[in-house]
């Protein structure tokens, strides 16, 4: 049977190596197989070891809508850059989110003002 490091007694064990009971860092990397870690659990404690689920595969989230005021004209300094960023495609123009919101804020009310 696998045994933990003695300088960690309360390491568990995984397939990728020995982690920490706490903070699940890798102490001591080794191939572990999963009938040893089985085997592992059953002498501690009586439990074999949890097999983690699979994560859930979710589809992105659509962007919201552009904010608009009553009048119709667009309140852009309420916008998020994501938001700038659809409204900046409306109009045929590519914003670069890496740049400051004011500035994104300007370029859209220069476009929006030539048109």
């Amino acid at each position: 049977m696998i045994k933990a490091p003695g300088w960690c007694a309360h390491a568990i064990p995984t397939t990728r190596g020995w982690k920490h009971h706490r903070t699940s860092e890798i102490l001591k990397r080794r191939s572990i197989s999963q009938a040893e870690i089985d085997e592992w659990h059953a002498a501690h404690g009586g439990q074999t070891a949890p097999t983690p689920a699979p994560a859930p595969v979710t589809a992105p989230t659509p962007a919201p809508a552009a904010a608009v005021v009553q009048d119709g004209e667009h309140d852009l300094e309420s916008m998020s850059k994501d938001e700038l960023e659809i409204l900046g495609r409306e109009y045929g123009v590519e914003l670069d989110k890496r740049r400051a919101k004011f500035q994104l804020v300007n370029t859209m009310r220069r476009v929006i003002d030539s048109k």
